[in-house]
């Protein structure tokens, strides 16, 4: 049955007129945490045809939604979900092919995992993006140890309160993950409800 996520439909269209500024005429995309699968097939109808989507999920309830959606658009370019844990040492993607990949988007995943899943993004991204290829991460994001507004600081409590090892990153940490693992930080664009679109460059 194919779900919606309110939060989905509201984001989608901001996320996208970020997201066109990086993506190429054709290439291969994957989705980190595709969720009920609503932005990815959002994305493929906007960007070019000779784009192909991978969707992936850690949470495999989540593949009949993503399906739902594949299936009532009919995008060829939309692949079946995989399942992807990034905080593997090596993603089943990997195990299955030796293909790189043009850009990676990941929206709402940083705050609401451990630090150490979002490292395992972060490195992972390291290994599978092609040179030059995208990393576009979405969410709220911590500037210099702060929030960057009270709406913010409650969320951030209501996270850790949810999961000691939730919450909002300092971009600052981000950032030194993302190089160390050979990503070149491009920009950090303000979006809607106090979120930002970031983006990195693999070397």
């Amino acid at each position: 049955m194919k779900r919606v996520a309110a939060h989905s439909e509201r984001n989608q269209t901001p996320i996208f007129q970020v997201l066109q500024k990086y993506l190429p005429q054709q290439g291969k995309i994957l989705e980190i945490a595709s969720g009920f699968g609503q932005h990815i097939v959002f994305f493929a109808n906007q960007a070019s045809s000779d784009l192909t989507w991978q969707p992936s999920e850690y949470d495999t309830t989540h593949f009949e939604s993503i399906n739902a959606w594949r299936e009532e658009a009919q995008f060829g370019n939309v692949l079946p979900p995989e399942v992807v844990d990034v905080s593997q040492e090596r993603w089943s993607i990997e195990l299955k092919s030796s293909d790189k990949y043009d850009g990676i988007i990941s929206t709402n995943l940083v705050h609401i995992c451990p630090w150490g899943v979002a490292e395992g993004l972060l490195r992972g991204a390291g290994r599978v993006l092609k040179s030059s290829g995208f990393l576009h991460l979405y969410g709220p994001y911590k500037i210099d140890g702060r929030c960057t507004s009270e709406s913010n600081e409650e969320f951030d409590k209501s996270l850790q309160s949810r999961n000691p090892e939730w919450g909002i990153r300092d971009i600052a940490d981000v950032k030194r993950v993302a190089d160390a693992n050979g990503l070149a930080f491009v920009a950090m664009e303000p979006m809607p409800a106090n979120n930002f679109s970031v983006i990195f460059r693999k070397l």
